[in-house]
This record gives C-alpha cells, sequence and structure tokens, in this order.
C-alpha cells in the first residue's frame, strides 16, 4: 500500500494499522479483555439466567394458573 507524498515525508508510520509501541499494546489487550469479560458474562446470562424463585415476575406468565388481576 502506498502513502502519499506528503505523510510519507512527515511520517512513515502515519497510516499503520498496527500498535506500535508498549502503552498501545496495553490498551489492545485491556480492550480485548473486557470484550472476553462482556463476552463470556453474556453467554452465561443467555444460557443459564439462574432466575428460580417461585416469586420471581416471570412466573406471572409462565404459570397458567396464576389469577388475573381484578379490575376496580
Amino acid at each position: 500500500m502506498s502513502r502519499c507524498p506528503n505523510c510519507a515525508v512527515a511520517n512513515p508510520t502515519a497510516h499503520s494499522a498496527t500498535p506500535t509501541g508498549t502503552w498501545e499494546f496495553g490498551v489492545v489487550a485491556v480492550g480485548l479483555v473486557l470484550v472476553a469479560l462482556a463476552l463470556v458474562a453474556a453467554l452465561k446470562l443467555l444460557l443459564r439466567p439462574g432466575e428460580r424463585a417461585p416469586e420471581h415476575i416471570k412466573r406471572t406468565i409462565l404459570d397458567d394458573t396464576a389469577v388475573p388481576p381484578q379490575e376496580g
């Protein structure tokens, strides 16, 4: 990939797409760890939500014997 002449003279790494310094690798590493943790948490809550309490709000929808709210 060729760079424009002005960028090549001013800063040869101006269009670099990869981290070049130690702190940049650290920022990328922290970002990857946060994304991985968010993905693991999302999958865990999606596959096993853990809502087993009998008084949980979803029971009012799932339970066919629930009494409908009375008007008035």
